[in-house]
């Protein structure tokens, strides 16, 4: 998912969604933490099922490049080690 102009799109196997309203970011963060999401900067919170790496300051997630924020690069990295030895999403 990706925040951009005030609108959400949500990046899916099917295609994009934009959507306009009530629903932030934030609020979707803490609604999908606990099912593998995570925010690895002010404007992507990412599906950890579909990260293929992370090199420098980017994570690649499904074949795209996402930069990941200096304040969130902790927590995102945790999650996704987290997620990676098969524990359940935190």
């Amino acid at each position: 998912m990706e925040v951009f102009n005030h609108q959400l799109c949500y990046h899916t196997m099917e295609g994009d969604l934009t959507a306009t309203g009530a629903r932030s970011l934030r609020a979707l963060e803490q609604e999908l933490a606990p099912k593998g999401f995570s925010r690895c900067n002010h404007c992507y919170l990412v599906n950890l099922r579909h990260v293929d790496g992370i090199q420098g300051n980017c994570v690649r997630v499904a074949g795209q490049e996402l930069s990941i924020s200096r304040n969130r690069r902790k927590g995102f990295l945790q999650d996704l080690l987290h997620y990676a030895r098969g524990g359940e999403p935190v």
